[in-house]
């Protein structure tokens, strides 16, 4: 019997047990988006505890809208150098839920040998003001 596209309360359980398999040849992950939501907060513990091959994980709580590695006083979606795209007052409350969620749940979990990131709003753009 073909399972449907909607989730029902039982499909949890069969996502566990489907999800109990090893990934050893994933070594870099980056959730852009990553917000406080208890599924995605799973679905990142899940990844750092089945894959033994990780060697990066990126957490990204700005859809991409703030600085990244190797871009000095410019944002990758900047107007301007020095200025990031605009973010929504409610967008920037959440990725710093985001990051707070992070901080108590996933950050812990990382193996020492795992390179780990969390990136958060830029505190000169992104004050929530917007």
């Amino acid at each position: 019997m073909p399972r449907s596209c909607c989730w029902r309360r039982d499909d949890d359980e069969y996502l566990r047990q489907k999800l109990g398999c090893q990934y050893n040849c994933l070594k870099l992950v980056e959730i852009t988006g990553f917000c406080s939501s208890k599924s995605l907060v799973e679905l990142t513990v899940h990844i750092l505890e089945s894959t033994h091959s990780l060697e990066c994980l990126t957490l990204d709580t700005t859809h991409g809208y703030d600085n990244r590695v190797g871009f000095v006083g410019k944002c990758p979606a900047a107007r301007k150098i020095g200025q990031c795209w605009p973010m929504s007052k409610r967008a920037v409350e959440e990725a710093h839920r985001a990051v707070k969620t992070a901080g108590r749940y996933i950050t812990g979990r990382v193996p020492l040998a795992v390179q780990s990131e969390v990136l958060e709003p830029c505190s000169r753009c992104h004050t929530g003001n917007q």
